[in-house]
């Protein structure tokens, strides 16, 4: 079967996300070979398939365009999760404020479309930022945060304050 290029899913954000994601997929693998043995071998039916997340689902579904075939097919999954882990790299946004889960999903679409369709993106918080944002890719740091403007600017930011 031709296989696409695999791309993670917008819920999958960090690289410990996709850990826990892979876990899930392990264990449904586990569970996938046993009841394809099972099937090969009685008309029982097994236990059901393990409860999976969200993330696990969507990566499940979208291997192969329908889902694994075979044991083989559930082996190269995994594969191709840890690889992916390992060669990914990592942009760092810290905001002023605990990132909400829509704004969470709409940066990583947007990181994925303009910078690399396999990057992670981590997230953290400052509250002496006072908005914006710092972007931290490789050795590089965009600081577009306020408190960088106003130290930037403080012969500004007083006369601003004087005509207040």
């Amino acid at each position: 079967m031709k296989r696409k290029k695999f791309a993670l899913p917008d819920s999958i954000a960090t690289p410990e996300e996709l850990v826990r994601a892979t876990l899930e997929v392990k264990e449904y693998a586990k569970w996938f070979n046993q009841e394809s043995i099972r099937r090969r071998v009685s008309k029982k039916k097994g236990p059901a398939a393990p409860e999976l997340t969200e993330p696990a689902r969507a990566i499940i579904s979208h291997w192969g365009d329908g889902g694994p075939t075979d044991s083989r097919d559930m082996a190269t999954l995994i594969k191709t999760l840890e690889d992916f882990k390992r060669h990914t790299e990592t942009v760092t946004i810290t905001l002023a404020a605990p990132v909400t889960s829509s704004l969470k999903r709409t940066l990583v679409a947007w990181c994925r479309s303009s910078i690399s369709p396999s990057i992670f993106v981590s997230f953290q918080f400052n509250s002496t930022i006072l908005g914006g944002a710092v972007i931290r890719y490789g050795s590089r740091v965009f600081d577009w945060s306020f408190r960088r403007q106003l130290l930037d600017n403080s012969a500004a930011f007083g006369e601003v304050l004087r005509r207040v």
